[in-house]
């Protein structure tokens, strides 16, 4: 049981070093504001990388 439990407070290493710089680097820019059409890109970039993230996190 300790190990189904594991994966979902702690994800693998594999999955933060991916997911965690690729949304550290879109979310410190931020060019919502000023530019509309460059953040509908982003955004759609950025929940396909929160979905992956998710799913790896719950797994």
């Amino acid at each position: 049981m300790d190990e189904l439990f594991r994966p979902q407070n702690r994800p693998p290493p594999s999955t933060v070093t991916c997911a965690e710089p690729n949304r550290s680097s879109r979310v410190q820019p931020e060019p919502r504001v000023k530019l509309p059409n460059k953040w509908k890109r982003l955004s759609e970039q950025e929940a396909k990388a929160e979905a992956v993230f998710l799913k790896n996190r719950q797994y």
